[in-house]
C-alpha cells in the first residue's frame, strides 16, 4: 500500500523532471556556476524554473542562526526532514499530520522558529542559541 506522503514524493519527483530541454540546460549551468546543492528531498529544477519567472518565492538567502545557504520551503519535497505545510507538494486532505512553522524575529535580532505538529509536537527548533543552529 502507497501512504499518502509516498504518493506526493512521487508527484514531486515527476513535477521536477519536466522542465523542458533548454531549460534543463540553463539549469545545469545555473547550478554549477552557483555551486547549487542537489537532493531528492528538494525540487531544485522547480526553483530554478520559478527562479527565471521572476516568481518572488524563489528566493535564497543565508539563514542567521546557522549561516548556511537556505532555500524556501516551497519546494521542498516530502522526504525532506523539515517538510512543512508552506510546501507545494503538501496536501492538507492527505497529509493531516503535516508539522507548520511557528515563531518569528527576535526583538535582540536574529529569529527563533520551531517546527511543529498539529498537536503541538515539535519537529525542529531553530534559534541562535542552539549550537549549530539547528537541534532536531
Amino acid at each position: 500500500m502507497t501512504t499518502p506522503r509516498a504518493q506526493a514524493l512521487a508527484q514531486a519527483l515527476i513535477a521536477s523532471m519536466t522542465l523542458p530541454a533548454d531549460d534543463r540546460q540553463g539549469y545545469q549551468t545555473w547550478s554549477l556556476m552557483n555551486n547549487v546543492p542537489q537532493s531528492n528531498d528538494y525540487d531544485m529544477p522547480g526553483f530554478y524554473a520559478a527562479l527565471m519567472s521572476g516568481d518572488p518565492r524563489a528566493a535564497s538567502a543565508i539563514n542567521p542562526n546557522d549561516r548556511q545557504m537556505h532555500f524556501p520551503d516551497t519546494w521542498k519535497r516530502p522526504n525532506h526532514p523539515s517538510f512543512s505545510t508552506e510546501s507545494m507538494y503538501y496536501n492538507p486532505a492527505t497529509m493531516p499530520n503535516t508539522p507548520s512553522w511557528v515563531g518569528g524575529d527576535l526583538p535582540g535580532g536574529g529569529a527563533s522558529w520551531a517546527l511543529r505538529r498539529p498537536d503541538g509536537a515539535p519537529v525542529v527548533q531553530e534559534a541562535p542559541w542552539f549550537q549549530g543552529g539547528i537541534n532536531r
